[in-house]
């Protein structure tokens, strides 16, 4: 457990840190990478030596439970990527108030990468934003029956708890890779010298000229958050194709239950 839970930290914070609080050419980002590959080592040779391990490896020699892993954090990454700065879109790049903004969050996000590209406003958004909640409703559920399934039935509280961690590092991930994308696009945008770093505490109170560079920032890099979960969820759509297809399981076979 604190080896699994120094190896996650360690690649959430190199994520979150790297191009701000260090670049990520220097020997701190290199001695996390490092920290990262020893940690996920020394973890995985505890885990062949446990006799009850935390994560069942043998369990990863089956296709369909490795994938239904793979899509599932695929899933959340995309999902929490991409809807952890929507507040910040509907206020600076659509011109809304924080109360019209909380309400826009209400209905499941579904097409912010359509209405982001083709500049459409937020009655397009309405319409379009249940698209993902409705396929992460029909996903998730059957996805976590999938998962099961694959797996025998005497490890099924390992392969559950399994997927539910994964489909939380998944979304850890999501916020810290769209963090990485704000903050790097923040920094470039104030190397500028147009405005400090201050100066998104005091929009209102910025020139014209100034409240457009920000504006224009904040836009561009939120199109890399929507285009980087997009990508995301058109690999995990790839790799359903190659789960084989398994009868749900109609009684226990396993001797020892």
């Amino acid at each position: 457990m604190i080896l699994l839970g120094a190896t996650t930290t360690a690649l959430l914070l190199w994520l979150a840190w790297g191009g701000g609080e260090f670049p990520w050419t220097s020997g701190t980002s290199a001695g996390f990478v490092a920290a990262i590959v020893v940690l996920f080592l020394l973890f995985v040779r505890h885990e062949r030596r446990a006799p009850e391990p935390l994560v069942r490896l043998g369990l990863l020699s089956n296709v369909t439970y490795t994938r239904g892993l793979a899509v599932g954090g695929m899933m959340t990454f995309a999902m929490m990527g991409s809807t952890v700065f929507l507040p910040l879109y509907f206020q600076l790049v659509l011109g809304m108030d924080p109360a019209v903004a909380g309400a826009m969050l209400l209905p499941q996000v579904g097409g912010m990468m359509l209405t982001s590209v083709i500049g459409t406003g937020a009655a397009t958004f309405l319409l379009s934003a249940p698209a993902l909640g409705l396929g992460l409703g029909l996903g998730m559920p059957n996805l976590t029956v999938t998962v099961q399934n694959a797996a025998p039935y005497r490890e099924l509280g390992a392969a559950t708890g399994m997927m539910t961690f994964i489909r939380s590092l998944g979304g850890a991930l999501g916020v810290a890779a769209s963090g990485t994308i704000m903050m790097q696009h923040l920094a470039a945008a104030m190397s500028t010298g147009h405005w400090n770093a201050g100066a998104i505490d005091a929009l209102s109170q910025l020139s014209t000229s100034q409240q457009e560079i920000i504006v224009e920032v904040y836009h561009q890099a939120l199109m890399w958050c929507f285009g980087l979960s997009g990508a995301v969820m058109t690999v995990a759509f790839v790799l359903l194709f190659g789960m084989p297809n398994r009868a749900l399981r109609e009684r226990i076979d396993d001797p020892a239950v």
